[in-house]
């Protein structure tokens, strides 16, 4: 009996995370601040996985799993900071 509590607990721990987690990304949607996808994954296992917004807003496509998204800018900003970090590693040894 008890086994089954503490499970019903983590569960519901687990649904308000994921509706706190949702909330705040809504409230960005809302101000057409994000549209996108959101995946958080903890030690191998997906625990939030939600689309949001459009892929095309002029012909109202909602975004999905599957919806393709062009990131040759947004793949710059990550290129910058790896090789920030591959410096700052080097500088400190």
């Amino acid at each position: 009996m008890v086994f089954i509590f503490l499970q019903t607990n983590i569960a519901i721990f687990a649904q308000t995370k994921n509706d706190n987690i949702d909330t705040l990304i809504q409230s960005y949607v809302s101000l057409n601040k994000f549209s996108g996808n959101v995946l958080i994954a903890k030690e191998g296992k997906v625990i939030f996985e939600k689309s949001y917004g459009f892929a095309d807003r002029d012909f109202d496509i909602p975004n999905s799993q599957n919806t393709k998204f062009r990131i040759t800018s947004l793949a710059k900003q990550f290129t910058a900071v790896l090789i920030l970090q591959l410096a700052n590693q080097v500088n400190s040894t």
